[in-house]
């Protein structure tokens, strides 16, 4: 007795199918009763096939008794005709390809273009559309890296409407068109498709609050948090952690390491005290996380309302859509921030907004700091070569869909800058620069030194003297200016303007000051022997250029009134009195 939905044999009577588990009804007993029957009479015919073996055997022996060539045509074309015979079937087949699906027959005769046509009709099954009910999932692209480019890598989660994550995607069920300039669409070829594996590392950058309304068990509960998610994430294989922390100014408290025992002892030295410099610490930490291959993202908290930033909110976006790493933002309790703004930066930042209650922060961030890490874990990586050639520091569009032959539908777009501008306010020629004179603090300037600076580059290389004892800024230039740069993030000591001058800056050496008065000299003889803006008719002025006191911005605004007009002229005197009108800057 067999069961009717697997074939495997049963006892007699059986009601269910001991491989199976399928129930048994009289209907399917009475036709395993009617197989068994018919399996006993195959039994007895088989049998008797099996005694025609012996003739066969004679026959065979005959054959290869007739020499070479009787054996190669006859065999082929004579022997299996005669076995066939033996056996009740004429059309049998070698035995060796019994398995094979049978072939329609051909004659030696079949012309070239039957066989292309054969070729081009099993080329066609195989790229046919799928015409299955189509499943649809849900695409996002979380960040593109355009660090190689033409080579692009696309990170992207695809998932079912129960927020699973969909298996087994390969380059067929994907297609992947840019938009040119002029809203054309334009096929790639995709290289590979796969999904993260262990070889590719993710690197976290972990943003702190460590203002003074931290203080405490919060404080205590966001550390042991930070260290769950340490000592959870795959070190050993590659992955990377960042820890930035924020008062009223930014701290580098351990750049990018595998090293868990250095990221535990970064956490530990946090320290609560001061305002809430939010945004300055995000736009740091896409700086620092832009340097990373791989999966990147930037992950802050926070328990107040940014009230001491030098960068601005649109300043933070602007970086996470040049650079395409996402930013996702916690908000700690319920009443001291505005979640609809940090909900928005996320947004538009490509990550996401958690707005969680500080009764079980340890548990709640634990959760969350671990649910971002598998949403990178989770990534399909989608490589291609961009065929885009012109306009490379533009928005680009990308599309990703699901193919014609793939049983899931699915479409995204995204916008990336193919070569991302990551200066801000700064010329690329000084950008690059760790210091406008490295060496300041050993030995003597001189004129050569500053011969070429502008009155901003000048400006740097006066108070980066200042800056390499820890003295810290609120002047918006400035402050943008070392916040870029790690030699100054990594200074573990920083000191307010009022802490650093009540101090005399005891730490400077009277070498240093007397390069700082020499360099300030030299701005004020340039001020007195050249106008400040001689280029204003024909230049943009940038936030970079405007950093001025208002007084010499006053004296440019005279000299620029005397130039040739034009209409560049003319949007420069408008920046510059914007400026000489804006609140005044404590340097």
């Amino acid at each position: 007795m067999f069961c009717t939905k697997c074939g495997h044999e049963i006892a007699d009577g059986a009601k269910f199918c001991v491989a199976c588990g399928a129930k048994l009804d009289d209907d399917a007993n009475a036709k395993n009763e009617a197989r068994g029957v018919a399996v006993k009479r195959l039994s007895t015919e088989e049998k008797k096939k099996s005694k025609v073996w012996i003739p066969l055997l004679i026959v065979l022996l005959f054959i290869a008794l007739l020499g070479g060539a009787v054996y190669t045509i006859g065999f082929t074309e004579v022997g299996q005709s005669i076995v066939g015979k033996i056996l009740g079937n004429d059309d049998a087949e070698d035995a060796s390809d019994s398995d094979k699906p049978k072939k329609s027959k051909k004659t030696k005769k079949s012309s070239d273009a039957e066989a292309e046509s054969e070729t081009t009709t099993e080329e066609e099954t195989e790229t046919d559309e799928y015409d299955g009910p189509k499943q649809d999932i849900s695409i996002e692209i979380s960040q593109i890296d355009s660090a190689s480019f033409p080579s692009v890598t696309m990170y992207a989660s695809l998932l079912d409407t129960a927020g699973n994550v969909i298996e087994g995607v390969t380059d067929k069920d994907l297609t992947v068109k840019e938009i040119t300039d002029d809203g054309s669409l334009k096929d790639v070829d995709i290289e590979d498709v796969y999904r993260m594996s262990g070889s590719d590392k993710i690197s976290m950058n972990l943003v702190l609050d460590q203002s003074g309304s931290m203080d405490g068990r919060k404080m205590d509960q966001a550390k042991n948090a930070a260290k769950t998610l340490i000592g959870n994430v795959n070190l050993k294989n590659g992955d990377k952690l960042e820890i930035i922390s924020f008062d009223d100014y930014v701290y580098l408290k351990q750049d990018f390491t595998s090293d868990e025992t250095a990221l535990n002892s970064a956490i530990d030295a946090i320290d609560p005290n001061g305002s809430t410099a939010l945004l300055d610490a995000l736009y740091a930490g896409l700086y620092q996380t832009y340097k990373e291959s791989g999966a990147r993202c930037v992950v802050g908290f926070t328990d107040g309302e940014e009230n001491a930033s030098s960068y601005t909110y649109e300043d933070v976006v602007e970086l996470s859509r040049n650079t395409g790493i996402p930013v996702y933002l916690i908000g700690i309790g319920d009443s001291s921030y505005d979640s609809a703004e940090l909900q928005n930066l996320a947004e538009e930042c490509a990550g996401r907004y958690y707005s969680v209650n500080d009764s079980d922060l340890e548990s709640i961030l634990s959760d969350i700091y671990m649910e971002i890490y598998k949403q990178q874990q989770d990534y399909y990586l989608i490589k291609y070569k961009s065929q885009i050639s012109e306009n490379l520091e533009d928005f680009k569009d990308v599309t990703v869909e699901m193919s014609e032959v793939s049983k899931y539908a699915g479409k995204f777009t995204k916008s990336y800058v193919p070569t991302p501008d990551v200066t801000g306010a700064f010329d690329d020629k000084y950008m690059d620069k760790d210091y406008m004179i490295e060496d300041s603090s050993d030995r003597k300037v001189t004129e050569a030194d500053l011969d070429g600076m502008g009155l901003s580059e000048l400006r740097i290389a006066r108070n980066e003297i200042f800056a390499r004892h820890g003295r810290q800024f609120k002047d918006p230039m400035l402050n943008q200016w070392f916040y870029s740069k790690e030699w100054y993030l990594d200074i573990p000591e920083k000191y307010s303007p009022d802490e650093f001058n009540a101090s005399n800056g005891k730490s400077i050496s009277k070498l240093e000051n007397e390069n700082a008065d020499f360099i300030l000299k030299y701005e004020n003889d340039l001020i007195d022997r050249e106008d400040i803006f001689p280029d204003a008719a024909s230049s943009d002025l940038s936030e970079y250029d405007l950093a001025l006191s208002k007084e010499n911005l006053k004296r440019a605004l005279k000299q620029m009134q005397g130039y040739t007009k034009t209409e560049k002229l003319e949007e420069n005197i408008k920046k510059v009195q914007e400026q000489i009108d804006a609140d005044e800057i404590q340097y």
